[in-house]
Protein backbone atom coordinates (compact mmCIF):
# COMPACT_ATOMS: atom_id res chain seq x y z
CA UNK A 1 0.00 0.00 0.00
CA UNK A 2 1.43 3.39 -1.00
CA UNK A 3 1.83 6.22 1.50
CA UNK A 4 -0.52 8.35 -0.61
CA UNK A 5 -3.38 5.86 -0.38
CA UNK A 6 -2.96 5.14 3.35
CA UNK A 7 -5.28 6.99 5.70
CA UNK A 8 -6.01 6.46 9.39
CA UNK A 9 -9.75 6.98 9.84
CA UNK A 10 -9.30 7.75 13.53
CA UNK A 11 -6.50 10.29 13.08
CA UNK A 12 -8.74 13.37 12.92
CA UNK A 13 -10.72 12.23 15.95
CA UNK A 14 -7.51 11.67 17.90
CA UNK A 15 -6.30 15.18 17.04
CA UNK A 16 -9.60 16.72 18.13
CA UNK A 17 -9.48 14.84 21.43
CA UNK A 18 -5.92 16.01 21.96
CA UNK A 19 -6.95 19.62 21.33
CA UNK A 20 -9.81 19.33 23.82
CA UNK A 21 -7.43 17.87 26.40
CA UNK A 22 -5.01 20.78 26.13
CA UNK A 23 -7.81 23.37 26.14
CA UNK A 24 -9.35 21.78 29.22
CA UNK A 25 -5.99 21.56 30.95
CA UNK A 26 -5.25 25.23 30.18
CA UNK A 27 -8.69 26.27 31.49
CA UNK A 28 -8.11 24.36 34.73
CA UNK A 29 -4.74 26.08 35.18
CA UNK A 30 -6.38 29.46 34.53
CA UNK A 31 -9.01 28.88 37.23
CA UNK A 32 -6.32 28.20 39.84
CA UNK A 33 -4.23 31.27 38.98
CA UNK A 34 -4.21 34.21 41.36
CA UNK A 35 -5.70 37.49 40.00
CA UNK A 36 -2.27 38.99 39.24
CA UNK A 37 -1.23 36.00 37.14
CA UNK A 38 -4.55 36.01 35.29
CA UNK A 39 -4.13 39.70 34.53
CA UNK A 40 -0.61 39.16 33.20
CA UNK A 41 -1.83 36.28 31.01
CA UNK A 42 -4.63 38.41 29.56
CA UNK A 43 -2.27 41.35 28.97
CA UNK A 44 0.26 39.07 27.28
CA UNK A 45 -2.38 37.73 24.88
CA UNK A 46 -3.70 41.22 24.16
CA UNK A 47 -0.24 42.60 23.41
CA UNK A 48 0.45 39.64 21.12
CA UNK A 49 -2.68 40.48 19.11
CA UNK A 50 -1.62 44.13 18.91
CA UNK A 51 1.79 43.10 17.54
CA UNK A 52 0.09 40.90 14.95
CA UNK A 53 -2.27 43.66 13.75
CA UNK A 54 0.61 46.17 13.78
CA UNK A 55 2.77 43.98 11.54
CA UNK A 56 0.13 42.42 9.31
CA UNK A 57 -2.78 44.86 9.04
CA UNK A 58 -3.87 48.49 9.02
CA UNK A 59 -4.33 50.38 12.27
CA UNK A 60 -4.76 53.73 13.99
CA UNK A 61 -3.75 55.14 17.35
CA UNK A 62 -5.80 57.96 18.83
CA UNK A 63 -4.68 59.92 21.91
CA UNK A 64 -6.94 59.51 24.90
CA UNK A 65 -5.29 61.78 27.44
CA UNK A 66 -4.62 65.51 27.66
CA UNK A 67 -2.24 66.98 30.21
CA UNK A 68 -4.50 70.03 30.46
CA UNK A 69 -7.31 67.99 32.03
CA UNK A 70 -7.64 65.91 35.17
CA UNK A 71 -7.91 62.13 35.23
CA UNK A 72 -11.71 62.14 35.53
CA UNK A 73 -12.32 64.41 32.52
CA UNK A 74 -9.74 62.53 30.48
CA UNK A 75 -11.36 59.17 31.20
CA UNK A 76 -14.84 60.55 30.48
CA UNK A 77 -13.64 61.97 27.16
CA UNK A 78 -11.80 58.78 26.24
CA UNK A 79 -14.83 56.66 27.13
CA UNK A 80 -17.05 58.71 24.79
CA UNK A 81 -14.42 58.16 22.09
CA UNK A 82 -14.50 54.38 22.63
CA UNK A 83 -18.27 54.33 22.17
CA UNK A 84 -17.94 56.19 18.87
CA UNK A 85 -15.20 53.77 17.75
CA UNK A 86 -17.56 50.87 18.46
CA UNK A 87 -20.40 52.59 16.59
CA UNK A 88 -18.10 52.92 13.60
CA UNK A 89 -17.57 49.15 13.62
CA UNK A 90 -14.04 48.96 15.01
CA UNK A 91 -12.36 47.11 17.85
CA UNK A 92 -9.90 48.94 20.09
CA UNK A 93 -7.44 48.30 22.91
CA UNK A 94 -6.57 50.97 25.53
CA UNK A 95 -2.79 51.15 25.70
CA UNK A 96 0.12 52.96 27.35
CA UNK A 97 2.37 54.43 24.62
CA UNK A 98 5.42 56.61 24.13
CA UNK A 99 4.71 57.99 20.65
CA UNK A 100 5.58 61.66 20.45
CA UNK A 101 2.46 63.82 19.96
CA UNK A 102 0.14 60.91 20.89
CA UNK A 103 0.78 60.92 24.64
CA UNK A 104 0.88 58.30 27.37
CA UNK A 105 -2.65 56.92 27.10
CA UNK A 106 -4.15 56.03 23.75
CA UNK A 107 -6.51 53.72 21.88
CA UNK A 108 -5.12 51.23 19.37
CA UNK A 109 -7.71 50.60 16.63
CA UNK A 110 -7.46 47.38 14.64
CA UNK A 111 -8.24 46.75 10.96
CA UNK A 112 -8.62 50.39 9.93
CA UNK A 113 -10.61 50.60 6.70
CA UNK A 114 -9.26 54.00 5.65
CA UNK A 115 -7.18 56.88 6.98
CA UNK A 116 -10.20 59.17 6.71
CA UNK A 117 -11.98 57.23 9.45
CA UNK A 118 -9.25 58.04 11.96
CA UNK A 119 -9.12 61.68 10.88
CA UNK A 120 -12.89 62.07 11.24
CA UNK A 121 -12.73 60.74 14.79
CA UNK A 122 -9.83 63.08 15.57
CA UNK A 123 -11.82 66.09 14.29
CA UNK A 124 -15.03 65.05 16.08
CA UNK A 125 -13.28 64.63 19.43
CA UNK A 126 -10.98 67.62 19.07
CA UNK A 127 -7.79 65.56 19.04
CA UNK A 128 -4.77 67.53 17.93
CA UNK A 129 -2.95 64.52 16.42
CA UNK A 130 -3.69 61.02 15.19
CA UNK A 131 -1.61 58.08 13.97
CA UNK A 132 -2.38 55.72 11.10
CA UNK A 133 -0.32 52.89 9.72
CA UNK A 134 -0.17 49.65 7.78
CA UNK A 135 2.07 46.58 8.03
CA UNK A 136 4.38 48.19 10.56
CA UNK A 137 4.75 51.57 8.81
CA UNK A 138 3.10 54.49 10.59
CA UNK A 139 2.79 58.25 10.50
CA UNK A 140 1.58 60.80 13.03
CA UNK A 141 -0.51 63.59 11.48
CA UNK A 142 -1.68 66.95 12.75
CA UNK A 143 -5.45 66.80 12.56
CA UNK A 144 -6.41 70.11 10.97
CA UNK A 145 -3.86 70.36 8.16
CA UNK A 146 -2.69 66.70 7.83
CA UNK A 147 0.95 67.71 8.24
CA UNK A 148 3.21 64.71 8.95
CA UNK A 149 4.72 65.21 12.41
CA UNK A 150 6.57 61.91 12.76
CA UNK A 151 6.89 58.52 11.08
CA UNK A 152 8.60 55.21 11.68
CA UNK A 153 8.54 51.43 11.88
CA UNK A 154 8.77 50.73 15.61
CA UNK A 155 5.88 49.75 17.85
CA UNK A 156 5.83 52.25 20.72
CA UNK A 157 3.38 50.54 23.03
CA UNK A 158 4.47 49.76 26.59
CA UNK A 159 1.45 47.99 28.06
CA UNK A 160 -2.30 47.60 28.15
CA UNK A 161 -4.03 50.48 29.98
CA UNK A 162 -5.63 48.40 32.73
CA UNK A 163 -6.93 51.42 34.67
CA UNK A 164 -8.93 52.72 31.74
CA UNK A 165 -10.18 49.22 30.91
CA UNK A 166 -11.50 48.94 34.49
CA UNK A 167 -13.09 52.37 34.17
CA UNK A 168 -14.94 51.20 31.03
CA UNK A 169 -16.19 48.07 32.78
CA UNK A 170 -17.47 50.18 35.69
CA UNK A 171 -19.35 52.52 33.33
CA UNK A 172 -21.01 49.60 31.53
CA UNK A 173 -22.06 47.97 34.80
CA UNK A 174 -23.38 51.26 36.21
CA UNK A 175 -25.44 51.81 33.06
CA UNK A 176 -26.89 48.30 33.34
CA UNK A 177 -27.82 48.78 37.03
CA UNK A 178 -29.49 52.13 36.31
CA UNK A 179 -31.47 50.56 33.49
CA UNK A 180 -32.68 47.82 35.84
CA UNK A 181 -33.76 50.40 38.41
CA UNK A 182 -35.54 52.44 35.77
CA UNK A 183 -37.41 49.40 34.44
CA UNK A 184 -38.65 48.39 37.89
CA UNK A 185 -39.76 51.91 38.82
CA UNK A 186 -41.54 52.48 35.50
CA UNK A 187 -43.45 49.19 35.64
CA UNK A 188 -44.65 49.47 39.24
CA UNK A 189 -46.26 52.50 40.84
CA UNK A 190 -45.99 50.84 44.23
CA UNK A 191 -43.33 48.27 45.04
CA UNK A 192 -43.98 45.14 47.06
CA UNK A 193 -41.48 43.92 49.67
CA UNK A 194 -39.59 41.71 47.19
CA UNK A 195 -39.26 44.56 44.67
CA UNK A 196 -38.12 46.94 47.40
CA UNK A 197 -35.35 44.50 48.35
CA UNK A 198 -34.34 44.20 44.71
CA UNK A 199 -34.20 47.98 44.31
CA UNK A 200 -32.21 48.36 47.53
CA UNK A 201 -29.75 45.71 46.34
CA UNK A 202 -29.30 47.40 42.97
CA UNK A 203 -28.68 50.75 44.65
CA UNK A 204 -26.08 49.23 46.98
CA UNK A 205 -24.26 47.71 44.04
CA UNK A 206 -24.37 51.05 42.26
CA UNK A 207 -22.94 52.83 45.32
CA UNK A 208 -20.18 50.22 45.62
CA UNK A 209 -19.21 50.73 41.99
CA UNK A 210 -19.13 54.50 42.47
CA UNK A 211 -16.75 54.06 45.40
CA UNK A 212 -14.46 51.87 43.31
CA UNK A 213 -14.61 54.47 40.53
CA UNK A 214 -13.64 57.26 42.95
CA UNK A 215 -10.63 55.25 44.12
CA UNK A 216 -9.62 54.63 40.52
CA UNK A 217 -9.83 58.32 39.62
CA UNK A 218 -7.89 59.59 42.63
Amino acid sequence: MSRESWKDDDLEADIENLKRYFIGERAAEYKHMNPEMRLELIKSGTLSRIVYHFKKGSFAVLPGYSMNQGRRKNFEHEYRLTRRIRQNGYCYVPVITFWEYIGDRALFIQKLRGEGDAEELAVEFNLEYFLVGSEGHWGVYRTYDSEVMDCGLDLRIVDVDVDFYRYCQIQKKKAWLREQLKNIQEKHEKLDSHQEKTVAGLRRRLEDLEKVEEELLC
